[in-house]
């Protein structure tokens, strides 16, 4: 031994930690863990890599997990509306075809007076429409009676 170094024996093998060799199992692993929104940091700890590494092997499962998410569940409930889901029917038609079940009213007469009840507070007619405000249906001018 040269000081206080020890001598280095050769043994074959390359120095450091073996070079991580991705697989299916893994890119599976990677893009459902990406997809149900681990970061990359927890994924690097998962799969016990650095995260370097994650980005050096992984770029393509981490980049598509979102739209794989997303296809999966859309999948999911074109499959629930085909077998007679109406709720996932409906989802469906609102979110591709503009269907709603939100009716519309429309009034197409004259505006001849507006009339308010006002059960809680103070009334006040401020800003009112020619001054016209009324009290309907009101036979105590009680501000606290509650007839709700």
């Amino acid at each position: 031994m040269l000081g206080n170094r020890p001598s280095k024996v050769p043994t074959g093998k390359p120095p450091g930690r073996p070079r991580h060799k991705p697989d299916d199992e893994n890119r599976k692993r990677v893009l459902q863990a990406a997809a149900l929104g681990i970061t990359q940091e927890g994924i690097a700890r998962l799969m016990k890599i650095s995260i370097t590494t994650l980005e050096k092997h992984y770029r393509s499962e981490l980049d598509r997990a979102g739209d794989v998410l997303v296809e999966e569940i859309a999948g999911a409930m074109y499959v629930k509306a085909l077998n007679g889901d109406i709720g996932a029917q409906k989802y469906i038609l609102g979110c591709r075809a503009g269907w709603s079940e939100k009716q519309t009213i429309e009034h197409t007469g004259r505006i001849e007076r507006i009339e308010r009840i006002f059960i809680d507070g103070p009334i006040r007619a401020a800003g009112a429409l020619e001054g016209e405000y009324e009290v309907i249906g009101a036979e105590t001018t009680d501000t606290n009676a509650s007839g709700l």
